[in-house]
């Protein structure tokens, strides 16, 4: 299992990381003891080591941020924690694609490594490709989505595209969106990437 998606499993497995972000997601610059009383007063049993166990994750995860080093904290130090939303977005997008079955085995990310803006597509550029070209030439042909799309890998994230769902095969080897497919995975990544707490409209 890569890093990313062993950090990602513990960032996401425990409530209270979840209701941490949740509070964060609110309160920037929280202090120890704001996030404290809160949890408190939503009736999370915590005791306040376990707290600062929980907080030192996080942080070593890239999900919160303190405006202190660890090595300038001490006695009478105030530290103020952010929530860092891209990264926790990144490690929910990795935890999917690999229960998904999208990233390669072998892959060895480093969880440490802060994603840039396009690291976190769920389904790769060809992917993306495949499905924007189908959104308005549906449907077609492998033969006829290669003409558009010359990459090597098309015929397989095709392939991957169909066993998730969210492209259909007829029975003349056309090709479609399944626009209920997409819908489903698209309300499953943005579920799974909001902080618990965090009304839908």
């Amino acid at each position: 299992m890569p890093n990313d998606v062993v950090v990602a499993a513990e960032v996401l497995g425990s409530p209270h990381n979840s209701e941490i972000a949740s509070y964060l997601a609110a309160h920037s610059n929280a202090t120890f003891g704001e996030i404290y009383k809160t949890l408190q007063d939503r009736g999370i049993d915590v005791v306040k080591g376990t707290l600062s166990h929980r907080l030192r994750m996080l942080e070593d995860a890239g999900v919160v941020t303190g405006d202190l080093p660890r090595d300038q904290r001490g006695r009478g130090k105030v530290v103020r924690y952010s929530l860092a939303p891209a990264r926790l977005q990144y490690l929910v997008s990795r935890q999917l694609d690999y229960m998904l079955g999208l990233l390669p085995q072998d892959s060895t990310t480093a969880s440490n490594i802060h994603p840039t803006a396009d690291a976190g597509e769920p389904f790769g550029p060809v992917s993306a490709q495949i499905l924007n070209l189908l959104a308005s030439h549906s449907p077609a042909t492998l033969e006829e989505i290669r003409q558009h799309i010359d990459d090597r890998a098309a015929r397989a994230r095709l392939v991957n595209l169909v066993g998730l769902g969210l492209v259909v095969e007829d029975s003349q080897g056309r090709y479609r969106i399944s626009r209920s497919g997409v819908a489903a995975a698209a309300r499953v990544l943005f579920d799974a990437s909001l902080p618990r707490g965090i009304e839908q409209d």
